[in-house]
């Protein structure tokens, strides 16, 4: 099998290098390739003139998903459609056994994506599943409230950050069990060739963030199935790329997200 990787680059290099070194650590068929969102020269410089993996500069900034979309796109056209793609954050250590352990695994027949074991370098949190089932009532009330005033929400986020009460910052249920799941975190993502043939690139409509709720509507909409397997390790240096704080901005893309998703999605 093919294993091809995309990660995604904007004004950190050093940081996208340290990914690509983990990726190669593997004993693997296929490449590794860096969709840089039109870092600064300084930045594009470190990437230049390399062996090891190739590189799409963008003439601008397409947002996470539109990123990792042209990735695709490049693999299926130099690959087809039988090949493991393995897409996602460039803030990540992949284990040395991380194609090993996909290549000795046999996953369900309806499984379009397998959702892997995302720890947590700062705490050793394990951040999948990101949720192993639909939205409780009392969830999307949750979310609802929690995103209609910035400075309300700025200020719980401050609190609960400070007492390490976030959610983020807690095991997610099941992560240390392999099962079905119905979000998998949008940091890594491996797309099997079911999904390639069937969608061929992602559903994420938005500049970033909220990746997880738009995927599991894609698949679910193919009747398909994510899979988490914690067997498959990666280690998530978060907020080294985004910064930890709540910004407006961050706050109105979080929003949009969870609004854009409701409206698409049918609740019993």
């Amino acid at each position: 099998m093919i294993y091809n990787f995309v990660l995604v680059n904007y004004n950190n290099s050093k940081i996208s290098l340290n990914c690509v070194n983990s990726i190669m650590k593997n004993n693997f068929k296929g490449n590794v390739l860096i969709i840089d969102n039109n870092s600064i020269d300084s930045e594009k410089l470190l990437l230049k003139d390399n062996r090891t993996f190739e590189v799409i500069f963008l003439k601008k900034n397409l947002g996470y998903g539109a990123a990792l979309n042209r990735g695709i796109d490049f693999f299926i056209k130099k690959d087809g459609f039988d090949q493991l793609l393995i897409v996602g954050n460039n803030d990540l250590i992949y284990s040395n056994d991380f194609c090993n352990c996909l290549e000795h695994t046999s996953y369900p027949k309806d499984a379009m994506i397998i959702s892997p074991d995302i720890i947590k370098t700062k705490n050793n949190v394990h951040q999948n599943p990101f949720s192993v089932n639909e939205f409780t009532k009392i969830e999307r009330f949750k979310y609802k409230m929690l995103y209609l005033n910035y400075h309300i929400t700025y200020l719980l986020f401050t609190i609960l950050n400070n007492k390490h009460c976030l959610r983020s910052e807690k095991n997610k249920n099941n992560f240390d069990k392999s099962c079905c799941i119905k979000m998998g975190h949008g940091a890594c993502l491996i797309l099997l060739p079911s999904f390639l043939k069937r969608c061929r690139k992602l559903n994420v409509p938005l500049f970033m963030y909220g990746e997880e709720l738009f995927i599991s509507l894609q698949v679910e909409n193919e009747h398909g199935k994510i899979f988490y397997d914690n067997n498959v390790k990666v280690y998530h240096n978060e907020h080294r790329t985004i910064g930890n704080k709540l910004s407006r901005e961050k706050f109105n893309y979080l929003k949009n997200a969870y609004t854009l998703y409701n409206s698409k999605k049918t609740y019993n």
